[in-house]
């Protein structure tokens, strides 16, 4: 099944990812890191909102999403529903080249 992605864009796609968090995580992990709680805090700051990314299927549902954190450690969830590697390859391939547009930045600039 192909997967489209794009970067996030703001209030609406907290709101989504919120719900998948919800539909993903069972009832005794939904306090994992990243919470919902966390999410919030997360996504308050532009240097996170530019470091996450959300994967679609071909319906247009969000299936997926990524983010890179300040720490350069990939945290991601994806719907029960999607299976094999090919969306979890794709978010690994995109935070190890965010990665390194930020490690090389941070050498040029």
């Amino acid at each position: 099944m192909p997967f489209v992605s794009r970067p996030y864009a703001g209030p609406a796609d907290l709101a989504a990812m919120i719900e998948l968090l919800v539909a993903v995580r069972p009832a005794e992990r939904i306090t994992d890191y990243p919470s919902i709680v966390d999410l919030h805090e997360i996504l308050s700051r532009a240097d996170i909102q530019s470091n996450t990314r959300l994967w679609y299927d071909a319906c247009d549902q969000l299936v997926g999403f990524a983010i890179l954190d300040s720490s350069n450690k990939l945290l991601f969830d994806v719907a029960p529903q999607i299976t094999g590697q090919d969306i979890k390859s794709q978010m690994v391939a995109w935070a190890l080249s965010a990665y390194d547009a930020q490690t090389s930045s941070n050498f040029t600039g």
